[in-house]
């Protein structure tokens, strides 16, 4: 996937909500939009300017694609919803510039947070498996808040069980000449642990 066009959304800053919960929600929003034109194989790209510049996820989405029409359809489908405009600025559709000193790529980032009953057994303590893990997730999550590295959240539901979830993104810096080599991304937007997908950093 090569990106030669963009679009940035940002979060209004007389919202009240907290960042993290709009970005997560554009992009649950964005996310059937996103399936739709990957079976027409027209993928988009998504990266978040903000990350590494402070814990969490930021107030900016940039939307990465191939052709200017694939991110019309995208801002068509997002202001379909009437509360659009009450929350996000829409920039225009731009070409990405021609040089840039840096890319980055953004995945998924997966916390184990299983425990083995071995483990357990380490933990007298502990009243149950469960607690074991719910406290080893919490001390990970501890962890990457306190983490100089880019990292940061989504909290999505499943469009298929319909059960919430939290995706955890890391960015990945990437030199200013790497190239995808035909890496696509998933249905959110994001590069795959094997297929690694360097974005564009600059300036808008």
């Amino acid at each position: 996937m090569f990106a030669q066009y963009y679009l940035d959304m940002m979060t209004r800053k007389s919202v009240e909500i907290a960042p993290g919960v709009l970005v997560s929600s554009l992009v649950q929003k964005a996310h059937p939009f996103l399936k739709e034109t990957a079976q027409e194989r027209r993928y988009i790209a998504l990266a978040f300017p903000d990350m590494g510049k402070g814990f969490g996820i930021g107030k900016r989405l940039r939307w990465f694609a191939q052709q200017r029409e694939t991110l019309e359809f995208l801002l068509d489908g997002l202001l379909g919803d009437s509360r659009f405009d009450d929350y996000w600025i829409a920039r225009q559709i731009k070409s990405v510039p021609v040089s840039y000193d840096r890319q980055a790529a953004y995945a998924r980032y997966r916390i184990s947070h299983a425990l083995s009953a071995a483990r357990a057994a380490r933990h007298p303590r502990a009243d149950t498996l469960s607690d074991i893990n719910r406290k080893m997730r919490n001390k990970r999550i501890s962890y990457l808040q306190q983490s100089p590295a880019g990292i940061g959240y989504l909290d999505l539901r499943s469009s298929s069980t319909h059960q919430q979830f939290r995706l955890f993104v890391q960015k990945i810096d990437r030199g200013p000449d790497e190239v995808a080599d035909g890496a696509i991304p998933d249905s959110y937007g994001l590069s795959r642990t094997s297929q690694i997908i360097p974005l564009p950093e600059f300036e808008s």
